[in-house]
């Protein structure tokens, strides 16, 4: 009698003990999951699935909505067509790049942020490659109302009006910040202003990494407005970028404002100047008494 009590008394605590290792690996925390489809990876979010290994080459049609906690691990590439971005980061969302990842388009975004948009949100760039994307503001990353950090990883070769690689913030209020302490901002390129990073109404943490070789037709580094506040740490390589980068608090010069503005730009300047002199020239004409 007293052994069945003992063998029972085993059971019920190994059956005890089964329970709680159920719950706490099985329930708590679901199992980073192995996708290889734009189709596995939808599904993995809608699933909330904290953590999605990407494994090879995913084409995506679509923007991905992240409004949650999201790592994305692995390796392989994402390749957006189309009128869309990779990822649009909302509110209540937590996007964290952490594999040999490279996010790419294979054509013009008409739009902000080309490869991913932060509206509210949070991106941190772990380990990967933010390449190859183009935009009217933000080639590679736009943040409004939210914020960017870069401990790794890359983001090269982008192409955008504003902001080759990073645009932040906008005219508009709100949360805008940008860390960057470890990664390389390196050979993007703004037709307007901030080769690398064009900064407005944020706050610019400039660590540790690099900005190297950016370029645009003003400022090829680093560009911030004067409502931008800005650190730059001893340790960060902000060096041969085209022009020179204007990281200052002052208000910019007319020389400064001048420099910001792309060919077509000044070619329209040039042409709404002189419609204005021709008129001019034929107004006063016509009020010149006649003899």
């Amino acid at each position: 009698m007293r052994r069945n009590k003992v063998i029972l008394s085993l059971i019920t605590l190994f059956i005890m003990f089964a329970t709680t290792m159920f719950f706490q690996h099985g329930m708590a925390t679901p199992s980073a999951i192995i996708v290889q489809t734009e189709e596995e990876l939808l599904e993995a979010i809608g699933y909330l699935r904290p953590v999605v290994i990407i494994d090879g080459n995913i084409p995506l049609s679509q923007d991905i909505i992240v409004d949650q906690d999201l790592t994305l691990q692995g390796q392989g590439t994402l390749t957006v067509f189309d009128r869309h971005r990779h990822f649009y980061i909302k509110a209540d969302g937590h996007l964290i790049l952490d594999g040999d990842i490279t996010l790419t388009r294979a054509e013009h975004y008409d739009d902000v942020g080309g490869g991913i948009n932060v509206r509210g949100g949070t991106f941190t760039l772990k380990n990967g490659h933010i390449y190859n994307n183009r935009a009217h503001f933000g080639g590679g990353l736009y943040v409004r109302n939210g914020s960017v950090r870069l401990y790794g990883g890359s983001v090269t070769h982008n192409h955008a009006e504003v902001g080759g690689g990073v645009k932040v913030g906008g005219l508009e209020d709100g949360v805008h910040a940008l860390t960057i302490d470890g990664s390389v901002v390196e050979e993007n390129v703004a037709e307007f202003s901030g080769g690398g990073i064009f900064s407005m109404r944020g706050n610019l943490h400039l660590l540790r990494g690099s900005v190297l070789n950016n370029r645009a037709v003003g400022h090829g580094g680093v560009y911030t407005c004067v409502s931008t506040w800005h650190q730059i740490g001893s340790e960060m390589r902000i060096e041969g970028n085209y022009p020179p980068n204007r990281h200052d608090p002052q208000e910019p010069s007319l020389i400064a404002g001048l420099q910001t503005l792309s060919a077509v730009h000044i070619i329209a300047l040039i042409v709404i100047a002189s419609v204005g002199i021709v008129f001019t020239k034929l107004k006063s004409k016509r009020t010149q008494p006649q003899n």
